[in-house]
């Protein structure tokens, strides 16, 4: 079957040119249908062809390019995307689309070979009424195909691939894409639709995005250059906001990490299932260290949905073999356990650990992919390392939607960075102030962790998934002031409730769905990360657990909905002695903070800063 599928992508890629001539018809570019090129000829079968666009240049106008006019089309010349073709014109820039109907019928295609091995869910009990073949080795394993007749007679279940069946494809009257499945006990009873498209099964013509979301660690509010920042520019982290919608109110559920993280994930406020304080980084024989099992992670529902899973770097969400990420709905982890790791080392051994001699040993822990221990190669930085395995998970040959969860440690510490990235930063402070080394450092981190999200940005655009892809950044808390965090023009920091501790950088872009270039005022939480990832799969939440607190954004964005995702937010921060609790509640237009030792409440207008004589309490 491996062999059988190579074929057919051999066949994408070398298709012939398709013939330009006068007689040619076509729509093409932003103006049409879901952006949709059709080529009709006026002979031949089929007479027309549908593409969606993949990348309409800006300075194409629609109906310019006229294909008896030395225009050319070439099927898979476009990058490494067989699913292409390029409009070559004299007077214009390529156009680019994706190709979604495989001309390649005219061929007589190759029958798909059975054997008991295969298996497969048939008929109109299956969901959407698909089509699922598998086979036990090769690449792709699994194969979906959408239902296009099945006959009223057919029984689920009752044709045995083991026992005669063959398949052949493009020979059902005149459909070029149809798969019979034949069987000496049945007549040619089922006929289903053939399709390479990446979630073929969907109705919505519109495919559903996949989905990112960089969370990264206690990163300042003025330390990215869209927000202000001086001593550093983050080119890839600005692209990414002018693309998309800047929340200039964007807040995470807690001031620091494991709660910040448990809410991320299941949409909930942290405290509403005891993940207030940051939990201890390595406790692997303690089950109830960590996020509940109670709980239910956005990633254990979109993989429940048809969407590939996967987590790269910082879980902090429990290290017991039951709390860790292949058991919280993720198909893929790389990454670490603990809250903490160094970036140039990746050695220890946790059979080793010995908390009572070297408290930070687990610092040094190898690294896990799913369940494997592995070390960093030699001098390799950690940042990239992430990136890289990052770049791979999107890359991998599938034909699911994805869900990455990138959870960079940068800029946390400890703080270690390449020495040329470093000497970028010559010119910030004093090389005699050892705040000011830290400081550079930091930056340098955050220089790393820039690039890094380029990367990822280039291999959507490889790929031809960057228009499709709801990316979120944003970081866990704020910075840690004075110097490893610049926070300003916000109130405090990291572990605090004031904004400089939960307000944060705070972006979402998805080309193919949201406005680009603007920003959104009103306040948002990092739960609505859940419930908007949610929608947009086409998933509902379990009626029977507890709902979110966190809202689908959607609407909100696209102006489609009145009023504010949230009248109000709320915030509990857990201290060692519960009578230092601190609590806080902010609306759009006032913000309530009291610390539980006093008592004293401080109410201040949100628009204004958080100064001690702007108390309006």
């Amino acid at each position: 079957m491996l062999t059988v599928l190579l074929t057919l992508v051999a066949l994408l890629v070398s298709a012939p040119l398709l013939a330009a001539s006068p007689d040619v018809s076509y729509v093409l570019g932003p103006d049409s249908p879901n952006r949709e090129v059709r080529l009709q000829w006026p002979d031949g079968e089929p007479v027309s062809m549908t593409l969606r666009v993949y990348d309409a240049r800006p300075s194409y106008v629609p109906g310019s390019i006229d294909p008896g006019a030395g225009a050319s089309y070439q099927i898979g010349a476009w990058g490494s995307n067989p699913r292409t073709i390029t409009f070559s014109h004299p007077d214009h820039d390529d156009i680019v689309v994706q190709w979604t109907y495989d001309p390649t019928h005219r061929d007589d295609p190759p029958p798909l070979d059975v054997s008991p091995d295969v298996s497969y869910v048939l008929g109109p009990d299956s969901p959407n009424r698909e089509v699922r073949l598998q086979w036990p080795d090769g690449e792709p394993v699994s194969m979906t195909l959408r239902v296009y007749d099945a006959r009223p007679s057919y029984v689920p279940g009752s044709i045995d691939p083991g026992a005669g069946a063959s398949y052949q494809i493009g020979a059902w009257g005149s459909n070029p894409r149809a798969i019979i499945f034949s069987h000496p006990d049945h007549a040619n009873a089922i006929v289903v639709q053939w399709s390479y498209d990446p979630d073929p099964v969907r109705v919505d013509p519109s495919p559903r995005p996949n989905i990112i979301v960089i969370f990264v660690d206690d990163l300042g509010y003025n330390d990215v250059s869209y927000n202000g920042a001086t001593q550093i520019t983050t080119a890839n982290i600005d692209q990414l906001a002018a693309s998309g919608v800047i929340f200039t109110n964007g807040f995470v559920n807690a001031p620091v990490c494991t709660p910040s993280r448990s809410g991320l994930l299941t949409g909930r406020y942290a405290s509403r299932f005891g993940m207030d304080p940051n939990i201890p980084s390595w406790t692997p024989a303690d089950p109830l260290n960590g996020l509940p099992l109670s709980e239910k992670t956005v990633a254990s529902y979109l993989q429940g949905h048809g969407y590939r899973t996967g987590i790269v770097g910082k879980w902090m969400q429990g290290s017991h073999e039951s709390l860790r990420p292949l058991e919280r709905g993720f198909d893929y982890f790389f990454g670490f356990l603990t809250g903490s790791h160094s970036y140039w080392e990746a050695s220890g051994d946790p059979a080793d650990y010995d908390a009572a001699t070297d408290y930070w040993g687990f610092t040094r822990f190898k690294l896990l992919e799913n369940d494997e221990w592995v070390e960093l190669p030699p001098g390799a930085y950690l940042t990239d390392a992430l990136t890289d395995k990052a770049i791979e998970f999107i890359t991998a040959d599938s034909r699911a939607p994805f869900f990455l969860y990138l959870p960079y440690n940068a800029p946390h510490t400890p703080f270690h960075a390449p020495d040329d990235h470093i000497a970028k930063f010559a010119h910030v402070g004093d090389s005699n102030n050892s705040e000011d080394v830290k400081r550079r450092i930091y930056l340098a981190m955050i220089d790393v962790l820039d690039e890094g999200v380029g990367r990822i940005l280039d291999a959507l655009a490889e790929t031809g998934e960057l228009e499709n892809t709801l990316i979120f950044f944003l970081s866990d808390n704020g910075g840690e002031p004075p110097k490893q965090g610049d926070n300003s023009p916000l109130r405090g920091g990291k572990g605090q409730l004031w904004e400089g501790g939960i307000r944060v950088p705070f972006i979402a872009s998805w080309p193919a769905g949201w406005p680009q270039g603007v920003t959104y005022t009103s306040q948002v939480i990092s739960l609505d990360i859940a419930a908007t990832a949610l929608a947009l799969a086409g998933v509902a939440p379990d009626p029977e657990r507890p709902p979110m607190d966190g809202v689908n954004l959607d609407p909100y964005v696209l102006g489609d909905t009145e009023g504010v995702p949230h009248d109000a937010l709320y915030w509990r921060r857990w201290l060692d002695d519960p009578t230092e609790m601190i609590f806080a509640a902010r609306t759009n237009e006032y913000k309530l903070i009291r610390q539980a030792t006093s008592g004293a409440a401080r109410l201040f207008d949100t628009m204004f800063p958080e100064r001690d004589d702007l108390d309006l309490a």
